[in-house]
């Protein structure tokens, strides 16, 4: 989780800009119990929870989906959500960065092109080659 701590300070947001964010990165929850239980939106997660600004009058606009998503759901739906700032809309994009969420992300394989989930995420990207292609970043900054 270490790399979702951002770089800004979230002190000068106000409640507007925090809602802008909701929706365009919404928060998907399952309720069990009364309690709320956030499987995406991690980025604006963190982001509530660091700001100051919401108190319990306030709503944090969230999907509520119907039912707990099954483990593999949950692995796919964290990584989709990570991987698409990370690599799509290009948020710290470097081979070091880069090299590290993906060989952690998917360790359980030789290759990270390998593995189940991410041919689910990128079926076209099958290569290194590819990866920096798409990325535009030299293959020799990649270390996978």
């Amino acid at each position: 989780m270490s790399f979702l701590k951002s770089s800004h300070d979230d002190s000068f947001d106000d409640l507007d800009s925090f809602y802008l964010d909701a929706y365009q990165a919404p928060m998907i929850c399952y309720e069990i119990d009364g309690q709320y239980y956030v499987v995406s939106g991690l980025f604006t997660y963190t982001k509530l929870q660091r700001t100051k600004i919401l108190d319990e009058k306030n709503f944090v606009p969230c999907l509520v989906i119907s039912s707990r998503p099954k483990p593999s759901e949950r692995k796919l739906i964290f990584l989709n959500d990570v991987l698409r700032i990370m690599l799509k809309q290009y948020f710290n994009v470097n081979g070091t960065s880069i090299s590290a969420l993906l060989k952690s992300l998917f360790s359980e394989e030789p290759s990270v092109f390998k593995t189940q989930s991410w041919k689910m995420l990128f079926p076209k990207i099958k290569t290194k080659t590819e990866l920096c292609t798409w990325l535009k970043i030299s293959t020799k900054v990649v270390k996978l």
